[in-house]
């Protein structure tokens, strides 16, 4: 079926046409709300409203900062007294993000404006709304974290009182607390990320008088928590190890049997244990030369020569030799002497995390593996991953190929459910494109609607019409169908005239061509 656009245009405006006029005003007013929606939302997504991120920064650190920004991908301004400028949507997101990266190191994380103060507003009650604000900051920046529900922020900061000796001034202290999610545990990252934050966000603030609990009363940052926090290390290094195993074996088989053909289980054991030793070796000189550490020599010397007697003067090895006759020589020599031997210190640092025992269990997609094909395999495995054959057991089974649809329970309420969706993964910008969707949407619906009460009216109009004439079409047939009037008392010559008219309105044509037989 062809169809032109002039066509279209005509169908159209024939469809209009036909539309009453407050169908009309209500159509053109749902378009005109959708343009102007459409307008509005285009100048808000466009306008991208930028709010100082850190200020003050060093020329190294603002570098810092900026490099971990292009590695995020994030679109930034600078100014050049070390301003640094970001999206507002994204500005809590970022300062969280780079607290645990240790940002920043040279100045404060915000930058804090009273725009409600006046003249009568007095110093004292600048600083407390300055620390309610500053409270508030820290707690949206922590709420970013993923799987942090809520938390509250409280500081304590003493007056600046000159009055007061230096060692009886009250240190600033911060507390945090956390409500996370069903099931979420924060790593020592994050924990430290928010203990940065927090300590570099307030002036004189330090590390250590920040206080970081759960809703269990827990706290989080504390020394003595190491044992938490390293249980939790010691079991992500023995997830890793494992993982690396099984992507190890896997990658080896999976050409035999196929993606899906194989399922691989590592279990490694890990000595954690930190050792120190201290080791020294001695070895001997090489040679006759050595390194002499102390020398002690004593050398006297007399003697007669005979005069009928040449040579040497005799040498005695002997020490203290004395003779009385005439023909004597006395000598007398000492010599001590000591020798380093070459000597090696070692000191072995031992950190632990050493693999100490790993056992793997291999299930391979087919029933019909032999015994001498099981025991290939596993020393393939084994020598994969550096271990003996009786530390890994494989079996062949058939995979079921159907699988069960996992059933997901809901961790929080579907109350909580909506809120922490709306305050999780929704910015302003999300709402007003789902609201401008919803206008479209229900615009779309009014107008399917009108066409649709529009072609059920003239369908039933269309109906009633036929059903009129064939109301009309019955009632004429019954009227054709019926005897032709009976007249009383009719002459012969009426009643053959009447015959003719009934036989020429029934059959038209034979009487045309009879009369026209008869013309001729």
């Amino acid at each position: 079926m062809n169809i032109s656009i002039s066509g279209i245009f005509k169908q159209i405006s024939a469809f209009f046409g036909k539309l009453e006029k407050k169908t009309k005003i209500i159509m053109f007013s749902f378009a005109g709300i959708i343009i102007v929606g459409a307008v509005i939302l285009s100048m808000i997504l466009n306008n991208t409203s930028y709010v100082v991120l850190y200020s003050g920064l060093s020329s190294a650190e603002g570098g810092e900062v900026i490099s971990q920004l292009d590695t995020m991908g994030i679109t930034y301004k600078t100014e050049s007294d070390g301003t640094i400028l970001v999206s507002s949507s994204n500005v809590a997101t970022l300062k969280m993000q780079l607290a645990a990266e240790g940002y920043p190191k040279s100045t404060l994380s915000y930058d804090l404006f009273l725009n409600q103060s006046d003249l009568l507003t007095t110093d004292y009650e600048k600083k407390q709304v300055l620390i309610f604000q500053l409270q508030e900051r820290l707690q949206e920046s922590i709420m970013t974290l993923q799987g942090v529900q809520n938390a509250i922020v409280t500081l304590s900061i003493p007056e600046n009182n000159s009055y007061v000796l230096k060692n009886e001034q009250i240190e600033t202290t911060a507390s945090v607390i956390l409500n996370l999610y069903t099931n979420i545990r924060l790593t020592t990252k994050q924990i430290s990320g928010i203990e940065l934050l927090v300590a570099n966000s307030v002036p004189g603030l330090k590390s250590a008088n920040v206080v970081i609990i759960n809703s269990d009363g827990q706290q989080l940052n504390n020394s003595s928590n190491d044992d938490y926090t390293g249980v939790d290390l010691k079991i992500q290094t023995i997830a890793i190890i494992n993982k690396v195993f099984e992507d190890k074996i896997k990658t080896l088989l999976e050409p035999v049997f196929g993606k899906n053909g194989i399922s691989i289980a590592v279990n490694v054991t890990v000595d954690f244990k930190v050792i120190s030793s201290q080791e020294t070796v001695y070895t001997p000189v090489i040679g006759d030369d050595g390194i002499i550490t102390w020398v002690e020599r004593t050398k006297n010397g007399t003697g007669f020569i005979e005069s009928n007697t040449s040579g040497d003067i005799p040498i005695y090895e002997e020490s203290n030799v004395s003779t009385e006759t005439n023909n004597t020589y006395d000598y007398s020599e000492n010599y001590s002497a000591q020798y380093l031997v070459n000597q090696l210190i070692r000191q072995i640092q031992d950190n632990g995390g050493n693999i100490t025992d790993m056992t793997v269990a291999a299930v391979i997609n087919n029933k019909d593996l032999s015994n001498d094909d099981v025991e290939m395999y596993k020393e393939l495995i084994a020598k994969s991953a550096g271990i003996s054959t009786d530390k890994v057991v494989l079996i062949g089974v058939e995979f079921m190929t159907s699988s069960v649809p996992e059933v997901s329970y809901p961790s929080e309420s579907s109350e909580d459910g909506i809120i922490s969706i709306l305050n999780f993964n929704l910015g302003m910008n999300e709402i007003i494109m789902i609201g401008g969707g919803l206008v479209l949407l229900i615009f779309i619906i009014i107008i399917i609607g009108l066409i649709s009460s529009r072609s059920k009216k003239r369908k039933l109009k269309i109906a009633e019409e036929a059903k009129i004439k064939a109301r009309e079409e019955s009632e004429r047939t019954k009227q054709e169908n019926m005897p032709g009037e009976i007249i009383l008392n009719e002459t012969r010559e009426q009643a053959l005239k009447r015959q003719v008219k009934e036989f020429t309105a029934g059959n038209a044509e034979t009487v045309a061509q009879l009369l026209r037989v008869w013309i001729k």
